[in-house]
């Protein structure tokens, strides 16, 4: 019943394309290849643009060679990836007349890519062909289906299949379970010599060394004979050096030539690299190892490091002070590592874990101990989209400090490496938006909600920018005012304006805050299995102008509301719907699923009073009231606002459309 309720909900609206996957889902450096993006709901038929993470892949939408056979629920793109292009993961979005899709992801890599061959081939009889040296797409779309690759190995020859499956699964935009694959290596006679199975999160790693060469068969299932068709796998077959996981696992933000790594095949210490290029903030940057291979020279696979602003210290430093970065590992099961700190009563510092975020199994725990002895506190996972923790705390008493770091199930080993940020805490902010898209009509607008989280005391106001906008798009600076959390960014397209889109870049300043400016996260939504709503960090926004949409303008009345404590006032909305549109609508001030708050920007003391207003249109009304109220101590504020006319493409997702802005102030 709920599912029909759902499907019919989507039925004759306009949603944005939810990808699912990409066939294949790699292309190689230097070269160009076909690819087919698939989606559920949305409709791909209108590709138009293709947008991409970072520099150096471009694509051109591929038009279906019989228009009447073309599938709406996928399109064809030509990707080129330049040969200077960096290895590694990659979001892309794909722009159609209805809208910007939600993040797809394909993977750069170094080796040709091949296509998993059609039909079983599921036995060492039946099994494909695969060279060492390529990459294979795959999916496990059925129950019980098994895939087998033949890989002819030489005696001693050591070889790495790698799976990327799992991995892809938190930006994916519909969170049904992906495949929990498993590697199994048979050699020649059919024995089983080697396994893997969770090693990069889900996803198996297999290093084996050969013993005696033949055709070796490698078997990739899921690990409960599960089958899921929208979650392909990507097989690498790599001979030579393999890592793991960074050492040391951090590097300063400026430029450096030199790094290391945890695996197979690796000298220790540190040798050339590529990757390391001077960054701007502290973040992650992924690193190839340059290793010699007689004449010539031979890549690693790429790796994250963590770029970091503070001095570097080895974990044997026995105290430390705040303004490092210490790099370590726990090498064996059940150890704490703990660094001795001196603070004054009353100073306040900020310890940050870099770990997980670098691929390794580390889940963190961080805990500081006072020192009467006694656990002053602690954390576990910085939000619910991090394993790695952080901990911000300040001193009650003045002495030394002690700060402890484990595993949270008292796990360990070589991999287990972590790179411990501490300084001390200044006034300062990060700042997330959601959404991570817009897909606007022309003369229409569109709302992003931003949040600020403060740290150190900061109370200031937080000023909102939106960079390299698509020609016909505009936004007027956000402003988050002293002691508020959230704000709207509202984009606006000009009527009659041109399709364009492009990647936006956001940044925030706060005036006393350090640093000053920062970037802002952008959030994509998910919608959870139960029909829950959640977020994710992703890298690319995407901000464009498509033509076709369920409301043409929204509009309220009065452009201008001043309310005195204690007053109420009414803001009448009327929305011009598109032809075929006709069904429910919602309005909103906010960003809310099933009573969770995800945007705010009503400022303080000022709220929506449901009972009094009209917050749904029916099948064809076109009118409504959203009733605000300044409650009787609320302070004096002004705030530009827009009204928000919500479409409901499932249960889960709905597409807004916003009124131009209009100005709440409070008087004293």
């Amino acid at each position: 019943m709920i599912f029909a309720v759902i499907v019919s909900l989507a039925m004759g609206q306009t949603p944005y394309p939810q990808i699912t996957h990409a066939l294949p889902s790699a292309v190689t450096r230097g070269q160009s290849a076909e690819i087919e993006v698939f989606a559920a709901p949305g409709n791909l038929s209108t590709a138009r643009q293709v947008v991409f993470q970072g520099e150096g892949l471009r694509a051109e939408v591929v038009p279906p060679a019989d228009k009447s056979k073309a599938k709406p629920n996928s399109a064809r793109i030509r990707v080129t990836a330049d040969g200077n292009t960096a290895v590694g993961p990659r979001e892309f979005r794909v722009i159609t007349m209805e809208g910007v899709s939600t993040v797809g992801q394909l993977l750069v890599v170094d080796q040709p890519v091949r296509m998993e061959a059609a039909g079983a081939h599921a036995s060492a009889e039946k099994a494909q062909p695969l060279e060492v040296g390529t990459v294979v797409c795959g999916q496990i779309a059925a129950r019980e289906e098994v895939d087998a690759y033949k890989v002819e190995l030489k005696e001693g020859q050591e070889v790495t299949f790698a799976v990327t499956s799992f991995r892809f699964f938190f930006k994916r935009h519909s969170q049904v379970p992906p495949i929990d694959p498993v590697l199994t290596l048979l050699d020649p006679a059919g024995r089983e010599v080697a396994g893997a199975d969770d090693v990069a999160l889900a996803d198996p790693i297999l290093r084996y060394a050969c013993a005696k060469g033949g055709a070796h068969t490698l078997i990739v299932r899921d690990v409960d004979y599960s089958g899921v068709a929208n979650a392909p796998y990507l097989l690498e077959v790599r001979e030579g050096p393999w890592a793991r996981v960074p050492w040391p696992p951090a590097a300063p933000i400026a430029a450096t030539s030199t790094a290391g790594a945890i695996g197979w095949g690796l000298p220790e210490g540190q040798v050339p690299c590529a990757g390391l290029e001077p960054v701007a903030a502290p973040r992650t940057s992924l690193v190839q190892l340059q290793l010699k291979s007689g004449a010539g020279t031979r890549f690693s696979n790429p790796f994250p490091v963590w770029r970091t602003a503070l001095g570097i210290v080895p974990e044997q430093a026995a105290s430390i002070k705040p303004g490092v970065c210490v790099v370590g590992r726990l090498e064996k099961k059940g150890e704490i590592d703990s660094f001795k700190v001196e603070l004054a009563k009353g100073q306040a510092i900020i310890a940050r874990v870099h770990s997980r975020k670098l691929g390794t199994p580390l889940d963190s725990h961080l805990s500081i101990i006072a020192p009467a002895g006694k656990q002053a506190g602690f954390n576990d996972d910085a939000s619910t989209s991090s394993k790695d923790s952080t901990l911000a705390f300040t001193a009650a008493v003045a002495g030394i400090h002690e700060i402890r770091l484990r595993d949270l199930l008292g796990r360990g080993g070589p991999d287990f490496v972590y790179a411990l940020e501490v300084e001390s805490q200044e006034p300062g902010f990060t700042i997330t938006c959601d959404d991570d898209k817009a897909g606007i009509v022309p003369g229409g607008a569109a709302p992003w909600f931003v949040r600020v989280s403060r740290s150190g005391g900061y109370a200031g106001a937080v000023t909102v920018r939106v960079d390299n906008l698509p020609s016909g798009i505009s936004a007027e600076p956000c402003v988050v005012p002293a002691g508020q959390n959230d704000g709207l960014v509202l984009l606006r397209a000009k009527p009659g304006a041109t399709p364009a889109a492009s990647a936006v870049r956001m940044s925030a300043t706060g005036e006393g805050a350090r640093p000053a400016s920062v970037a802002v996260q952008p959030l994509t939504d998910l919608t959870m299995p139960g029909g829950g709503r959640s977020t994710w960090p992703v890298d690319l926004q995407v901000a464009a102008i498509t033509p076709e949409g369920d409301i043409e303008v929204v509009t309220v009345e009065p452009a201008r509301v001043n309310l005195k404590p204690g007053q109420s006032q009414a803001l009448n909305v009327t929305i011009k719907r598109a032809a075929r549109y006709t069904g429910r609508v919602s309005l909103d001030l906010k960003l809310q699923h099933l009573g969770q708050q995800f945007g705010n920007p009503l400022p303080a003391g000022v709220t929506v009073d449901e009972g009094a207003s009209k917050l749904v249109l029916a099948e064809g009304v076109n009118t409504g009231k959203i009733v605000i109220k300044a409650a009787a101590d609320a302070p004096a504020s002004t705030t530009p606002l827009a009204a928000h006319a919500n479409v409901s493409i499932s249960f889960t997702i709905k597409r807004a459309y916003s009124s131009a802005p209009f100005l709440l102030t409070v008087e004293k």
